[in-house]
């Protein structure tokens, strides 16, 4: 992955313009950019995956080109995520099923969503209504990382909430977000991102969206699948 490859949204007033014009589907866009999930993944989510009391969400399978997988990219795909205040309250808008294993965010027919048909249907008029650039959906993971990032958040953190196995592989999205970071170890470019006060634009997390610092403190919480 290298920074041309990286197109997220700048700010949230981006994701939200993006999610208005989503129609239906505006939970799923903001809870695309707030949890860093891959399509894949959040389109497989079930409800039982969610513990709202313990602010996680277990990814357990993936779907994709009509097949559901309970294994998914490598061994550290098949997570717990932890949810910040704006994830847990885009669930509120979505109805609650009495059975526990219906899926999140479904087609409009139920069933998994076919990411193909959603990426014509809805995720690129739902751009062009927001008036913003064509781009994949991976985007809404990389704009998770980019504005966690620049909100502060340790890169230890946004690399496990990812998924990634190295912290190599986060470091793009670190340096994409301030052209004097690019070319430096990770961990010396979210110093030099800090003292340059962020390199997002809006990159600050909404009021009563994530409660950094509370993110913070779980950082040293055991994320394994056993918990």
């Amino acid at each position: 992955m290298s920074a041309p490859d990286i197109l997220p949204f700048e700010s949230w007033d981006e994701v939200f313009a993006v999610a208005g014009a989503a129609g239906r589907y505006r939970p799923l866009v903001v809870f695309a950019c707030a949890t860093g999930l891959r399509p894949e993944e959040w389109s497989a989510l079930q409800w039982r995956d969610v513990d709202r009391r313990t602010r996680r969400c277990a990814i357990r399978r993936t779907y994709a080109d009509g097949e559901l997988r309970s294994e998914g990219k490598r061994d550290a795909s098949l997570r717990i995520v932890l949810l910040a205040d704006l994830a847990l309250d885009t669930l509120d808008e979505l109805p609650q099923p009495l059975r526990s294993e219906r899926l999140l965010f479904s087609a409009p027919g139920g069933g998994h969503i076919n990411l193909s048909n959603w990426r014509r249907r809805v995720w690129y008029p739902a751009l062009e209504k927001a008036r913003l650039e064509r781009r994949p959906l991976y985007q809404m993971r990389h704009t998770f990382a980019t504005l966690a990032l620049a909100a502060g958040m340790p890169i230890d953190f946004v690399s496990r909430q990812l998924g990634h196995t190295d912290i190599r592989t986060t470091a793009p999205l670190l340096r994409a977000l301030h052209p004097r970071a690019r070319g430096t170890p990770p961990r010396d470019a979210q110093r030099r991102l800090e003292d340059d006060g962020g390199g997002a634009r809006g990159a600050r997390w909404p009021v009563g969206a994530s409660r950094g610092h509370r993110l913070r403190e779980r950082l040293e919480l055991p994320l394994s699948m056993g918990q």
